[in-house]
């Protein structure tokens, strides 16, 4: 979806756009940090994001899951991960906000969405 927003702003403002491939999530927010890029579609906001990027309001939302194998209790409440390893990716907003809020998670940091699942 971010891709045809970004194809439509093309249109509309006379503009192209170059692309960057980042090998995944934290490389793409390292080039942020760095002034390498000027921008990253779909990222979402964090307190640690806000002081080097500007942020424009989101044109949608979604929800974070949770994913297990099945052999535990339904997590119906962040507070189930309490003493639990929970495995997500480097640099994606969900590892800042379980870093910072809830240090009796603990977190295994995975390169990509795909290692974290494994």
């Amino acid at each position: 979806m971010a891709a045809d927003y970004l194809k439509l702003l093309e249109q509309k403002l006379g503009i192209k756009f170059t692309i960057v491939y980042p090998k995944n999530l934290a490389e793409a927010v390292e080039f942020a940090k760095q002034g390498q890029i000027d921008m990253i579609a779909g990222i979402v906001v964090t307190k640690e994001r806000n002081e080097y990027l500007n942020f424009l309001k989101p044109y949608l939302e979604t929800p974070n899951v949770i994913i297990d194998n099945g052999k535990y209790n339904f997590v119906d409440s962040i507070y189930n991960l309490f003493g639990k390893v929970v495995a997500v990716e480097k640099s994606n907003a969900v590892h800042e906000w379980l870093q910072n809020d809830y240090p009796e998670i603990k977190l295994v940091e995975a390169i990509d969405p795909r290692s974290a699942l494994k």
